[in-house]
């Protein structure tokens, strides 16, 4: 089963964020540095505004999941640099 997240621009109650739609149908609104999973009841109040672009979904998958870049550098933030 694919995991891809689908990423919108979007509003919610007149505040401006993303709406993401997870592979398990669950919805969320992002705003501000804050994720709110939506009910059936808050969708009403969703407006979307288009499709995020590839780059802009990745950075936001990367922001609620962790990137793997960041598993890498904290891996290896205790080794010395080469000399």
């Amino acid at each position: 089963m694919a995991t891809a997240t689908v990423a919108y621009y979007a509003t919610y109650h007149n505040d401006e964020g993303y709406a993401l739609r997870a592979h398990d149908r669950r919805c969320f609104f992002l705003h501000d540095g804050q994720v709110r999973e939506l009910t059936d009841a808050d969708i009403p109040h969703l407006v979307l505004n288009g499709r995020v672009d590839l780059v802009e979904a990745q950075h936001l998958a990367d922001a609620l999941h962790g990137s793997l870049y960041d598993l890498v550098d904290v891996r290896n933030a205790h080794r010395p640099l080469a000399a």
